[in-house]
């Protein structure tokens, strides 16, 4: 399986690192990043495993953050389409597919 992400789904993980080592601390923004990493390995080990939600996107949870990266299977290939947090309304998401 191939990962990829899109440009949208990196702005959305920038954006976040960026406010979590402004507002919070470089710790915070260094933990989110390995906790990233550690779904994206996830969704890579079992792509189905992870709930279908909204316009067909799976989701998988970020461990000890309120943001969940949403993507979707296409045969070989995996599609990760945001970094979004967990309060934000899922309809702009539309744009973005």
């Amino acid at each position: 399986m191939t990962l990829h992400v899109s440009s949208e789904a990196d702005i959305d993980y920038v954006e976040t690192v960026l406010f979590y080592m402004t507002e919070e601390s470089a710790a915070l923004a260094e933990r989110f990043t390995t906790e990233l990493e550690k779904a994206y390995a996830s969704i890579l080990e079992a792509p189905h495993r992870n709930r279908m939600t909204e316009f067909g996107l799976r989701e998988k949870r970020i461990k000890g953050f309120p943001f969940s990266v949403l993507y979707s299977v296409e045969d070989e290939e995996l599609y990760v389409h945001a970094v979004y947090h967990d309060d934000r309304k899922r309809s702009k998401l539309r744009n973005r597919l």
